[in-house]
């Protein structure tokens, strides 16, 4: 019900079986995977810093922090935006999942005005456009 209410009713979403299937799954992969990606490495660095304070020091952990806060904005500085071309990389799927879900609630009308060269070529550019991003 809802996924009909999304794609015959409402025009704002316009592929809307992407977002139920694809993003709905990454979004629940990267829930889970929260837990691991913020504790763990919290109480690493609690651990570790509680060690290193004890065996150099606090001038020692006061210029490791330091060193380690340069590597990581210099790393930053240099590292591309991943996260925008994996934005793009899942638009692009979405365009092309949609493009096939539209020739196939038209089919009909396709074939009967011959329009298959048409749609052809539009799943060709939505299809060499998503291949183009991946492989750059």
């Amino acid at each position: 019900m809802t996924f009909y209410s999304l794609s015959a009713l409402d025009d704002r979403i316009k592929n809307a079986d992407q977002l139920i299937t694809v993003d709905v799954s990454k979004f629940a992969n990267s829930l889970a995977e929260l837990y691991g990606n913020l504790a763990k490495p919290a109480l690493d660095m609690a651990i570790y810093n509680y060690s290193l304070s004890k065996s150099v020091g606090g001038e020692g952990l006061l210029f490791m922090s330091l060193l380690v806060q340069l590597s990581a904005n210099v790393m930053r500085a240099l590292t591309p935006p991943f996260g925008k071309y994996v934005a793009d990389e899942a638009r692009l799927e979405g365009e092309f999942r949609f493009q096939h879900s539209r020739l196939i609630d038209y089919s009909e009308e396709v074939a009967l005005y011959n329009g298959h060269e048409a749609e052809k070529d539009t799943l060709d550019k939505g299809y060499f456009t998503l291949i183009k991003h991946v492989n750059c």
